[in-house]
C-alpha cells in the first residue's frame, strides 16, 4: 500500500513512476496480481521512501 499519490503531494521524478505503475496496472488489468508490474511498483516504493527520508531530515533540521 502506497501513501497518496496525488501528484500535488510529489516530485517530478515520482510523478512520472507513479504514471508508468499506472499506466502498466491499466494495460496489464489480470497479470499485475502475478508480478507484471512489481518493477514499476519498486521504483515507485524506492522513490516514495527518498522523499519521505527527504522531508523527515528538513523537519528535523528546522527547530
Amino acid at each position: 500500500m502506497h501513501t497518496d499519490l496525488a501528484p500535488h503531494l510529489h516530485s517530478e521524478k515520482c510523478k512520472e513512476l507513479i504514471k508508468l505503475l499506472q499506466d502498466c496496472h491499466t494495460e496489464h488489468p489480470f497479470t499485475k496480481f502475478f508480478g507484471k508490474c512489481n518493477s514499476e511498483d519498486h521504483q515507485v516504493v524506492k522513490c516514495l521512501k527518498d522523499e519521505r527520508l527527504l522531508r523527515r531530515k528538513r523537519n528535523y533540521q528546522n527547530p
